[in-house]
């Protein structure tokens, strides 16, 4: 089984994912919060070999290409350690927060992960 941990901050997200691997984690995670769910991952990447997980990139606000793009970048940096964990948040978080339409979550979702498998192709 392997084992994650969660990285809080930006400005110490390279000493926290050093710590990490030296108690033996196998990987680290960033979520949607007070900071970009991608900009934590690549100074984790620079500062350690930990396995690296957006946990999750909300979609719905993202455009795919340039999410696709960041992910890309990432899974480049990171030497293929990168997963993209992709979610939809809830109606009200989309609706209130981001400015964004919430209808047919499921659909667009699966427009979104199809944009992505396409610039991936």
């Amino acid at each position: 089984m392997k084992v994650l941990a969660p990285i809080y901050g930006l400005t110490d997200a390279g000493a926290e994912a050093q710590r990490l691997q030296a108690a033996g984690v196998d990987g680290a995670f960033t979520f949607e919060g007070p900071h970009d769910v991608f900009l934590p991952l690549a100074v984790a990447a620079a500062a350690s070999d930990l396995s690296l997980m957006s946990n999750v990139a909300i979609a719905f606000p993202r455009n795919a290409v340039h999410m696709a793009h960041s992910a890309w970048d990432l899974q480049q940096l990171s030497q293929h350690r990168f997963t993209l964990g992709l979610g939809t948040q809830i109606r009200t978080h989309i609706e209130r927060r981001f400015g964004e339409e919430f209808d047919h979550p499921v659909e667009r979702m699966r427009d979104t992960v199809g944009a992505l498998r396409a610039v991936f192709a």
